[in-house]
């Protein structure tokens, strides 16, 4: 079986880059081990233009953007599918010093189009522990993610795009200008394996700082919330009453398993919020494969230049995916240079 390109992995990074070779009539092959708990898989899909802490923009948000969303309803119109919903994002204000921080920066030229000068009133709710009032973002949303990747699985099934498989290094054959994996030769294979790039034996060397991070996904009965809620927690509506409470942030405890203290925790900043019942339908965790300067990886192995990665989206794969799958595309394919701060270069 011959192949142009062989993709590892099947998460945000991945599907983006498999969309994208699919849409330039790009040949290809995807071996994903179909596993359910992955980082993608786990989490809740929101995007914003803005760094909460900082009330500062997104890191190039003026070209991730307006890429998130063609490319997110041109996959959606391919599927069959309505996966992404633009929803604005509510963030809580409690502190008086905060209120006058958050109208100062909304007043700047670079924040007055995502970040509302004027805050909301309280919701007269009395399940809901009030503070000074909401912050508004506009130009967020949410992806459906599970949807996303599930319907892209489906569908490169059927057009013999997907090999669902554990992928065994030992079975790699390289050559000058091919590799060879079991029956499937390739030009090119790129490795979109979320954290496991972190113990893959050609790029481990990358300067990854992995994150465990823990949700809850929870009922909240006629709780009809129209918002992205930000109050020390997310809040993201998923339908249907159901909610995705996230994160935490975990750098020691490098495991897919869930904990008594992330569940904890994450109560405690629910019940800091809400003032009602609900029901915990799921708990789990996800291994998000960050990096040390809080940059995507992208590039071709020093040594061999047919092995390729495309990593390392951290926290924001949901946002970085669609612009930067394009960008690798565009490098390999055209010979256009990276930019500097993405290129695996930077780590040689």
């Amino acid at each position: 079986m011959k192949t142009k390109y062989l993709i590892i992995g099947q998460g945000l990074a991945g599907t983006a880059l498999v969309h994208t070779f699919d849409r330039n009539n790009i040949d290809f092959i995807i071996i994903d081990n179909g596993n359910d708990i992955t980082s993608s898989k786990v989490a809740p899909g929101s995007y914003n233009p803005v760094v909460f802490k900082r009330h500062t923009l997104t890191w190039k948000v003026n070209e991730i953007f307006p890429a998130l969303n063609e490319f997110y309803t041109n996959v959606g119109n391919l599927l069959n599918e309505n996966i992404i919903n633009n929803k604005n994002i509510i963030v809580r204000i409690k502190e008086k010093d905060k209120v006058e921080f958050w109208k100062k920066k909304a007043k700047t030229n670079e924040l007055k189009k995502y970040m509302s000068l004027k805050l909301m009133s309280n919701f007269n709710d009395s399940r809901l522990i009030e503070g000074l009032g909401y912050g508004k973002i506009n130009y967020s949303g949410i992806l459906d993610v599970n949807t996303y990747l599930e319907k892209s699985k489906i569908y490169f099934l059927d057009n013999s795009k997907y090999i669902q498989s554990e992928f065994v290094f030992d079975d790699l054959v390289l050559e000058t200008d091919s590799i060879q994996y079991r029956d499937i030769e390739a030009e090119h294979i790129i490795f979109c394996e979320g954290y496991r790039t972190a113990f893959n034996p050609y790029f481990f060397w990358l300067q990854f700082k992995l994150t465990k991070g823990e949700i809850l996904t929870v009922r909240i009965k006629d709780f009809t919330q129209d918002y992205i809620i930000k109050s020390g927690i997310g809040i993201v509506p998923q339908g249907d009453d159901i909610y995705k409470i996230s994160a935490t942030y975990n750098w020691h405890d490098i495991t897919e398993r869930t904990t008594r203290g992330g569940r904890k925790y994450l109560i405690e900043k629910l019940n800091n919020y809400l003032n009602c019942d609900y029901e915990i339908i799921n708990h789990q965790a996800g291994i998000r494969p960050t990096v040390k300067d809080r940059r995507p990886l992208l590039g071709t192995h020093p040594v061999y230049k047919n092995l390729h990665v495309f990593n390392g989206l951290g926290t924001k794969g949901v946002a970085l995916s669609p612009y930067f799958s394009e960008h690798l595309f565009n490098y390999i394919e055209n010979g256009k240079e990276l930019d500097s701060e993405v290129d695996i270069k930077r780590f040689k």
